[in-house]
């Protein structure tokens, strides 16, 4: 049960996405491409890496409740691992009432950024180590979805696939 919580706060959606980077279409497709010109603006690499630290350093013990609430938009969707639904309330509420699956480390790498105008994709490999002997360690590949939304960037979905025994252990990602 725990490490279907712990899969469950770790995991969220593509289908977000979808929804997102779908724009209304105008009559003027010229003056909504030039809208568009206006409101993108690229940012390295680093920007989004930093962005998806903070994720991992406040779901880490003792967690930051009120970063996830900043961090996440209020339409963010998580598609979990075990196929269920989470939303930010359900990941604000878990850190509020520190709930397992209690995370004592998250180390990522493999990190990868897209950006598509306000959209950003950020997919990677996460290990999760607990200090609880019946979850120990998940490692996960996933997949971050970040809109920038009233001037900032907001995650919006995440996935994240559980990878089973020797395939979640690689030569990037030792014990620390």
């Amino acid at each position: 049960m725990r490490y279907t919580q712990m899969i469950s706060f770790i995991t969220i959606a593509t289908a977000v996405l979808l929804l997102l980077s779908c724009e209304p279409r105008n009559s003027d497709s010229e003056t909504s491409a030039s809208h568009n010109e206006e409101l993108a603006e690229d940012y390295d690499e680093e920007f989004f890496k930093q962005l998806e630290r903070e994720v991992f350093d406040a779901t880490e013990l003792p967690g930051d409740a009120e970063t996830i609430d900043r961090l996440y938009s209020d339409d963010f969707l998580s598609i979990n691992a075990d196929a269920s639904y989470s939303d930010k309330q359900d990941a604000v509420e878990m850190i509020e009432a520190a709930r397992p699956p209690v995370v004592e480390e998250i180390i990522n790498d493999e990190t990868r950024v897209r950006q598509f105008g306000n959209t950003a994709v950020i997919t990677g490999r996460s290990k999760y180590v607990s200090t609880e002997e019946d979850l120990g360690t998940v490692v996960v590949r996933h997949t971050m979805i970040w809109a920038k939304q009233d001037g900032r960037w907001q995650m919006v979905g995440w996935q994240g696939t559980a990878l089973p025994g020797e395939a979640a252990y690689g030569p990037d990602l030792d014990d620390n």
